[in-house]
Formats: structure tokens, C-alpha cells, sequence
């Protein structure tokens, strides 16, 4: 799944599930939009504007 609105689930065990959930906490974000804006730091003004609205096809998808 993922294309066409579909959720995808990721899992994080251990460590990096903790830090994830701990930087997450400390900013007042939930884990989803830490998870957001740690992946779309790296993205101009506009491509990062989709994201945040939940157009984006993901970095790290193909095409």
C-alpha cells in the first residue's frame, strides 16, 4: 500500500523507537510530525508545503 491515501506502517523497536518518542515529547509534536519534519528538512518551501499537507509521495518512494 501507500499510493492512493493508503497508510503505510512503520515499526520502530528498542532505542530508536525511544529517541524518536523522547525528541517527539520535547518538541510537543506527536511522533508523525517529528517524523515529518525531520524528513523534510532537506526539501525547498514548496515540495515541503506538500508534505506538511500530506500530498507528498515521500522521499524515499520511486516516482
Amino acid at each position: 500500500m501507500g499510493a492512493g491515501g493508503f497508510v503505510d506502517d512503520v515499526v520502530l523497536r528498542g532505542w530508536l523507537a525511544r529517541r524518536v518518542r523522547e525528541e517527539a515529547r520535547r518538541l510537543g509534536a506527536s511522533v508523525d510530525e517529528y517524523l515529518v519534519e525531520l524528513l523534510s528538512q532537506g526539501l525547498d518551501p514548496k515540495s515541503r508545503a506538500v508534505e506538511y499537507a500530506g500530498g507528498g509521495t515521500g522521499a524515499s518512494q520511486p516516482g
